[in-house]
C-alpha cells in the first residue's frame, strides 16, 4: 500500500485510506530525511527521528482518527489480505 492505491481509493470513494496516508507520509518523511545534510550523529539519529513519528502516531491516532493506527494494521492481517509468502 502506498500514495497510489490512497489515490486511486479517494478518487473512487471520496474516502482518505488511513493505512495508505500513514505509509505514503512515512516514505516521504525517509525521503525528506534523507536529503538532510548533517553530521555523523545527526546521521544515526535520522532514523529514530522517524520512529519517533511512528510512535507518535501510534499514540495519537485513538484520540483523532476514526480508526486507531494499531486497527488498520491489524485488519488485514487478521483478514488475510496479507501474506508471506505470496500465494
Amino acid at each position: 500500500m502506498s500514495a497510489a492505491p490512497g489515490l486511486w481509493s479517494y478518487a473512487r470513494e471520496r474516502r482518505v485510506d488511513g493505512l495508505s496516508a500513514y505509509l505514503t507520509a512515512m516514505t516521504l518523511g525517509a525521503v525528506a530525511v534523507s536529503v538532510l545534510p548533517g553530521s555523523t550523529r545527526f546521521l544515526l539519529a535520522k532514523e529514530a527521528l522517524l520512529t519517533g513519528v511512528t510512535g507518535v502516531w501510534f499514540l495519537v491516532s485513538p484520540w483523532v482518527a476514526q480508526r486507531p493506527l494499531a486497527y488498520l494494521f491489524s485488519r488485514p492481517l487478521l483478514e488475510g489480505r496479507l501474506r508471506w509468502p505470496p500465494d
